[in-house]
């Protein structure tokens, strides 16, 4: 039987070792952002693994429409337009568009 305390241990010591190697390396390859403390933070609350349609059409997304809004907002004051789409284009969110 395998003890899933030693699988987690291993697999959070390749994770830290992985972040270790990214804190040290400049990698120039566009699509390899670097997120803030801030935004690694927000990606890991549980507003990351939740859907959000226009107009609400799942339960409990009061407060991820109202941050979607504000974002919406400040977009369209960060670049003067008034209108701006902040919708993904793939994966789930664009499966229901179509």
């Amino acid at each position: 039987m395998i003890k899933m305390s030693k699988n987690l241990e291993k697999a959070w010591k390749l994770i830290t070792a992985h972040e270790n190697y990214r804190r040290k390396t400049l990698n120039l390859i566009p699509s390899e952002n670097v997120l803030s403390p801030k935004a690694l933070k927000a990606l890991s609350t549980d507003l990351a693994g939740r859907y959000a349609l226009k107009p609400e059409f799942y339960g409990g997304t009061k407060y991820i429409h109202e941050l979607w809004s504000y974002a919406e907002e400040l977009t369209r004051k960060l670049f003067k337009v008034d209108y701006v789409f902040l919708e993904p284009l793939s994966g789930h969110i664009s499966a229901i568009l179509v």
